[in-house]
């Protein structure tokens, strides 16, 4: 999380990949590497680490993008095509 308030948005992808593997039923590394992701301008990956959270119990994140048009599959059609 230091990290990413630092801005430091690759290092903290990493730190938040090193805890996946760690334990990859926890729920929140997932959603804080897809903010991450979305920061960078991978919305494919965050997409897919905000459904995986969702999946393990934190949907709070996806519900919001979910609602406001992201992380949907129009949305992610048309990030693909750009």
């Amino acid at each position: 999380m230091v990290y990413s308030a630092k801005g430091e948005y690759s290092r903290a992808i990493r730190d938040y990949s090193r805890a996946i593997e760690i334990d990859p039923k926890l729920a929140k590394p997932y959603d804080n590497r897809g903010a991450m992701y979305m920061l960078t301008g991978h919305v494919e990956k965050a997409c897919s680490d905000f459904v995986r959270a969702c999946e393990l119990g934190e949907c709070l994140t996806y519900d919001i993008l979910n609602d406001n048009g992201y992380c949907n599959e129009r949305y992610l059609a048309m990030a693909v095509i750009e």
